[in-house]
C-alpha cells in the first residue's frame, strides 16, 4: 500500500521573510524568490522597452532643430524615445534589464 503525502492546509507562502499568500500543498511552507506582486510584467510594466531607430528618427534626431525646413515627420516618434530612454534608464536603476 502506497502511502499519501501529507496535505497542509493554507501553508503560507514567503518573499523576503514576509508572508505573501496561503496555498493548500505538501510542504508546510514556501520560500519564493519572486511572486506576481514583486514582478514588473505582472505590475503592468512591460517586459521590454524597445526605441524606434527609423531613418526619419535619427534624421530629426541629427536635424530637428531645423524643423521648419525638413518637416516634423518623426518628431512625434523621438519624443517618445526620449520617454523610453528614460524608462529604460529607471528599470537599470532598479536592476532590471534593460534591451
Amino acid at each position: 500500500v502506497k502511502e499519501q503525502p501529507t496535505i497542509h492546509k493554507e501553508a503560507p507562502i514567503i518573499y523576503n521573510g514576509k508572508e505573501v499568500g496561503k496555498v493548500n500543498g505538501t510542504i508546510p511552507e514556501y520560500k519564493v524568490d519572486i511572486w506576481s506582486g514583486a514582478h514588473p510584467v505582472w505590475q503592468g510594466k512591460k517586459g521590454k522597452v524597445l526605441l524606434d531607430a527609423s531613418s526619419v528618427t535619427k534624421f530629426q534626431e541629427r536635424f530637428g532643430f531645423a524643423a521648419e525646413i525638413f518637416g516634423t515627420t518623426g518628431l512625434e516618434q523621438l519624443e517618445q524615445n526620449k520617454k523610453i530612454k528614460a524608462e529604460q534608464e529607471e528599470r537599470e536603476r532598479m536592476g532590471l534589464k534593460a534591451y
